[in-house]
């Protein structure tokens, strides 16, 4: 059964209203699997061969905000290290055939700006 990583770096409360339905089907053709920290994502991305992932769905929109974000914030830098791993293990995956969803919280709450920022400069993926 087909392996989907369920990625959520902090909480929106209303997000699970609004993906219920999607994850209630999704669930009933593969194995969810939820990762709510860097070191989780980052563990479940490094794929075990014999249970390769297939898919990440990015929840929401941390990830791309802060390191879509050119301006300079020291409080943010420990945690830019961190995610910035997270972005590469991302990254890797994408390009060796994974699919990566970011999901509707994304389009919302990000702007095209830190959007562009994260797939080229992030992920070199454009």
């Amino acid at each position: 059964m087909k392996r989907v990583l369920l990625l959520s770096l902090e909480d929106y409360p209303d997000l699970g209203e609004i993906y219920y339905d999607f994850i209630d089907e999704l669930s009933k053709n593969c194995v969810l699997l939820r990762a709510t920290t860097v070191k989780d994502a980052i563990k479940h991305l490094v794929q075990n061969p014999r249970e390769p992932l297939y898919a990440l769905f990015v929840e929401e929109p941390t990830l791309v905000q802060y390191l879509g974000d050119n301006e300079e914030d020291d409080e943010q830098d420990l945690f830019n290290g961190r995610v910035r791993v997270l972005a590469d293990a991302i990254a890797a995956f994408t390009r060796n055939g994974g699919t990566t969803v970011f999901a509707y919280a994304c389009s919302n709450l990000v702007s095209p700006n830190e959007l562009n920022t994260f797939s080229s400069d992030i992920l070199n993926l454009l």
